[in-house]
């Protein structure tokens, strides 16, 4: 997910004009969806990496679960919306077929 990263994080700041702040905010919370993945051996290609294309609703709904515990309402949401922004840049760079996710974005 690295390469997708650094996609991501030059498409917030050229063709979104992100803040150095926002784009770092949303590469940490993406960075955060996958350290939790890769630490309970979810979602994993064959070299051990986060695969995005295996990444579904459940595993979504266990990392929010998971910051429940330790975060507020407004950083849950946040990083929600940083997941959500990467997945819809997914698409659009036609990583990945359609947003399974959150199909309404």
């Amino acid at each position: 997910m690295e390469e997708y990263k650094k996609a991501f994080d030059t498409y917030l700041s050229v063709e979104k004009n992100a803040s150095k702040y926002t784009r770092e905010n949303y590469l940490r919370d993406v960075t955060q969806l996958e350290f939790f993945l890769k630490g309970r051996e979810l979602c994993l290609n064959n070299n051990g990496d986060v695969d995005a294309d295996k990444i579904g609703e459940n595993e979504i709904k266990l990392f929010l679960g998971h910051l429940y515990k330790s975060h507020k309402k407004v950083s849950i949401a946040r990083k929600l919306a940083s997941i959500k922004a990467f997945f819809r840049f997914l698409v659009k760079r036609e990583v990945l077929q359609k947003n399974h996710i959150f199909p309404r974005f």
